[in-house]
């Protein structure tokens, strides 16, 4: 069965769950003289019912008519979230933490009531050919793992122990899903083997606590980290090593999210081919101050092969923006790497074009040091309180993405944006101090 709103591995799980009831079902009903064609009888008819309400939705599509008489279509790869579908109101306490299925509709929320003995402050999940597996961190000291394709889903797999001081990030490499990292208010970061449940690297750079992560990873295997502290710093570490490449100061209180910013391979910062080769340039950080600042990493010495500091590595600030009224507390891209959200204790969502920012910090129009003219280009409020957390759904990515993403030639990037745009889920999900998730479509 063919849909236009299912993709094909979501079809292959919905049949897998409906096989998977139906044998539970046969198990219960023993006593009663049902029959397997009884039972694939019964997945055809459930199969033509979904077809009937597909159907319906076509029809009503083909109503939606422009001025020329074609069907107006959704553009997903320029999609911004203009409404709440659902506001879920399950948790007795602030939400801090949300995480999307890699590839299903199901999101999963943790906040201070948690299970944890104490908060639970940090959850991602991370897909893998067998597992889907769901890190959570807390303030009673521990990570633990949970493979949410295990019919015990709700008992961890692994507990991971080692940080002497509360969990706030935890975050799986994006080349090894056996990698987790972790950040802790002890002041250290630490990559596990999960499989193992071992430490096997401890990484010391900050003088306070560690607030959150955020990972790029090169087109030759290695992996890049960005970490932001109450020291007021964010660093870029060189994770395979652990070596430190770069410091950005600037924040003037404390630094509470950091991210990669995609490079922007249509415009003219690519500069220097190293940035193409380490997948990175630019990276994003907020904070107490009430700022957004945009800085241009520093380039590696590679000169050993082994990334290490060059000769500057400080971080030059390039941009300010002065968008929010108080502290902001998570910062994300949006799917298709054009814009920069952030969410604030000012209880707003905002959007920040970084076609604009780029546009400004190429032209020299702009002074770093003064706060940009930029005004948001979507702002989204309805939360009763601080927004503490903010997570678009990961898009649904064919294999051969990577190699059209990575490449310098046009129709190559031609390609990536249209495998993208066929990839995004067109869900942001926000969580808040007034105890409540809301799902924006």
């Amino acid at each position: 069965m063919d849909s236009p709103y299912l993709s094909e591995r979501q079809l292959t799980e919905l049949h897998k769950s409906i096989v998977q009831y139906l044998g539970s079902k046969a198990d219960r009903d023993s006593d009663n003289d049902y029959t397997l064609l009884d039972y694939l009888k019964k997945i055809y008819e459930l199969e033509k019912q979904l077809q009937e309400q597909t159907k319906i939705i076509e029809d009503y599509d083909t109503l939606l008519q422009n001025g020329n008489g074609s069907t107006v279509t959704r553009d997903k790869y320029h999609w911004f979230p203009k409404r709440v579908r659902a506001t879920l109101r399950y948790h007795q306490a602030s939400v801090t933490a949300l995480a999307f299925h890699p590839y299903n509709p199901i999101l999963v929320t943790a906040g201070q009531d948690g299970d944890h003995q104490q908060s639970l402050l940090s959850a991602y999940s991370h897909f893998s050919d067998s597992s889907v597996y769901l890190a959570s961190a807390s303030s009673d000291l521990l990570v633990k793992i949970w493979d949410l394709n295990s019919t015990a889903y709700n008992v961890p797999i692994r507990t991971l122990s080692g940080h002497s001081h509360l969990v706030s990030a935890a975050l799986f490499s994006k080349i090894d899903p056996s990698k987790l990292v972790t950040s802790s208010r002890d002041c250290t970061i630490k990559v596990w083997d999960v499989t193992s449940g071992w430490c096997i690297k401890t990484i010391q750079g900050h003088s306070d606590w560690v607030r959150n992560l955020d990972l790029v990873s090169d087109s030759e295997g290695d992996e890049f980290l960005l970490s932001c502290s109450n020291d007021q710093s964010v660093r870029l570490t060189h994770l395979n090593s652990g070596t430190g490449i770069g410091l950005c100061i600037g924040h003037e209180q404390v630094v509470e999210d950091v991210v990669f910013i995609p490079l922007q391979r249509e415009t003219k910062e690519i500069d220097d081919p190293l940035y193409l080769k380490l997948n990175y340039k630019y990276c994003a950080s907020c904070g107490r101050d009430n700022l957004i600042k945009i800085w241009k990493l520093p380039l590696p010495d590679l000169t050993t092969g082994v990334p290490r500091p060059s000769a500057d590595p400080r971080g030059k600030l390039v941009y300010q923006i002065e968008g929010h009224t108080t502290w902001v507390r998570k910062l994300a891209i949006h799917p298709n790497g054009q814009f920069l959200v952030s969410c604030s204790d000012d209880k707003t969502i905002k959007f920040w074009d970084l076609k604009s920012i780029f546009s400004a910090i190429e032209g020299g129009s702009v002074d770093a040091s003064a706060s940009g003219g930029i005004r948001p280009t979507v702002i989204l409020k309805d939360h009763e309180n601080f927004v503490n957390v903010i997570r678009f759904a990961d898009p649904v990515l064919a294999d051969d993405y990577a190699k059209f993403a990575h490449s310098t030639d046009e129709k190559d990037q031609h390609k990536a944006k249209k495998l993208l745009a066929q990839g995004i889920r067109c869900y942001l999900a926000s969580g808040s101090a007034d105890n409540t998730v809301k799902v924006w479509v």
